[in-house]
Parts: C-alpha cells; sequence; structure tokens
C-alpha cells in the first residue's frame, strides 16, 4: 500500500475542490463508459479506471507540493521529520505494520507499507489516526504551536498493482530527486528503506 499525506495548509483549498472536481467528472464519464460492456467486464473496466483517474489526482497534488505551494515547510526541519521516521520504525518494530519505505519531504509524506505477516490488510484508517495524531503533537510541541492543525485530515491509501512494486518504490525514494534537491535519494536525509531492500535501490 502506497500512503500519501500532507501538511495543514500546504495547498489551497481552491486548487484543491478544482482538481476534485476535475476527478469527479471523470469518475461520472468512466461509469457511463462501463455501462456500455457486459456487467463483469464493465465492472473490471471501472474498477481499473477509478483507479486510474485516482492516481492522476494524487500525482497533481503530488506536482504542486512540490512546485507551487507557499508552505508551510515544518517537515524541513529535521527534529520534525525524525518524529515522523521514528513513529514508522515504531509501527514496524511493534509488529502494526510492515514498512518498506519512507520519504519525508518538507510539506508531505510517501510511505509504502503492508499488513503484517499474522493479517491479511492493513487497517489504514485507524493506524494513519493514531501516527498522525502522536506524530502531530510531538512537533506541534517542538514548534510550539499546541492545538493546532498540523496535518491535512485526508491522506491516500493506494494499492500497489502486481507487477509495480519496483516503479512504486523507486518513485517514493527518488522524490527528493525529482524535485530538485539532491541527485541520489540516498542524499536525502529524510529518506529510510527496510534493510532487507536497500541494496536493491541502491545505485
Amino acid at each position: 500500500m502506497h500512503l500519501t499525506y500532507r501538511l495543514y495548509g500546504s495547498i489551497p483549498k481552491s486548487f484543491d475542490e478544482h482538481l476534485k472536481d476535475k476527478r469527479d467528472r471523470a469518475f461520472a464519464v468512466a461509469r457511463a463508459k462501463s455501462l456500455k460492456y457486459p456487467s463483469e467486464i464493465g465492472g473490471h473496466f471501472l474498477a481499473k479506471s477509478i483507479f486510474d483517474i485516482n492516481a492522476r489526482y494524487e500525482l497533481a497534488l503530488d506536482s504542486f507540493l512540490h512546485e507551487n505551494s507557499n508552505g508551510p515547510y515544518h517537515l524541513s526541519k529535521s527534529e520534525l521529520a525524525a518524529e515522523v521516521l521514528k513513529s514508522y520504525q515504531f509501527l514496524h518494530d511493534k509488529g502494526q505494520l510492515y514498512v518498506y519505505a519512507v520519504c519525508v519531504m518538507s510539506n508531505h509524506v510517501h510511505a509504502i507499507v503492508k499488513a503484517p505477516e499474522e493479517l491479511e490488510e492493513v487497517a489504514s484508517g485507524l493506524i494513519m489516526s493514531r501516527h498522525k495524531s502522536h506524530t502531530a503533537r510531538k512537533c506541534n510541541e517542538l514548534l510550539g504551536l499546541t492545538g493546532l492543525p498540523f496535518w491535512e485530515d485526508d491522506y491516500f491509501d493506494r494499492t500497489v498493482r502486481d507487477g509495480k512494486f519496483i516503479t512504486v518504490m523507486w518513485y517514493v525514494l527518488n522524490n527528493p530527486v525529482n524535485a530538485g534537491l539532491v541527485d541520489n535519494w540516498r542524499e536525502w536525509p529524510n529518506c529510510w528503506i527496510n534493510p532487507d531492500y536497500e541494496l536493491l535501490f541502491t545505485r
């Protein structure tokens, strides 16, 4: 599962609403097209269309965060980024999540996770609620902004499709490279990769 979430106020609500309206209109077109097929084929067509439309929406938000956001950039502070990484490492060490990789950017976070071996799926809503609540409290304490919103309420949890794991891992790790901040993801201090996979993504 690929998780993405961002700081409160990092994207203007008007822009987000514009993208959501564009996404919803694309959903409506896809639903209308799906009705032209037999039910099973139409269902597969609609599911793939919704996945692709959501992916484009998320990529548009990600692009804005890299190129147009006016802040806040709280996570550029190393001690705040460290709190986010420590939270994931805690969840991983306690067996609540299996964490493949995390990349903390100045205004948003990407993570690739899966359910621990004994569970079939991740309760992403519960995990994210706990993670965001804990890190918001710790980061706001460091900022001296106790009680103010830190994260946006929403987040994205997209299934990593079969055959796309390597591509998604590179996308997450190369976020700071694509933003023009470093030449190699290993130069970015706020990327963490599971040691079991480090050699595969070292270059």
